[in-house]
């Protein structure tokens, strides 16, 4: 099973490149962890790694502005298109 891990920092993207099996993303952090779920999930469809339906683990801290603590397991199943975040309605 992949790890697509999401980070803010390049030190961290690259130190993350190096590891078998894990494909980093560097992007920025909303405050909101349903807002940035939300992202993932958009990130993830669009770039082919996971589809509707598709249920995807998801490790991190709440609140997101907290580094380096581990807080919070989500199972997540993605969506349909027209019910993520910002996404048109079909």
């Amino acid at each position: 099973m992949p790890a697509i891990v999401f980070t803010r920092t390049a030190a961290a993207y690259h130190r993350l490149a190096l590891w078998w099996g894990v494909t980093p993303i560097h992007t920025t952090f909303t405050d909101q962890t349903t807002d940035m779920i939300a992202y993932a999930e958009e990130v993830l469809v669009r770039d082919g790694f996971v589809k509707a339906r598709d249920r995807i683990v998801i490790v991190g801290s709440a609140p997101l502005t907290v580094r380096g603590r581990t807080n919070f397991i989500k199972v997540h199943t993605v969506r349909e298109r027209s019910r993520r975040r910002g996404s048109p309605v079909d």
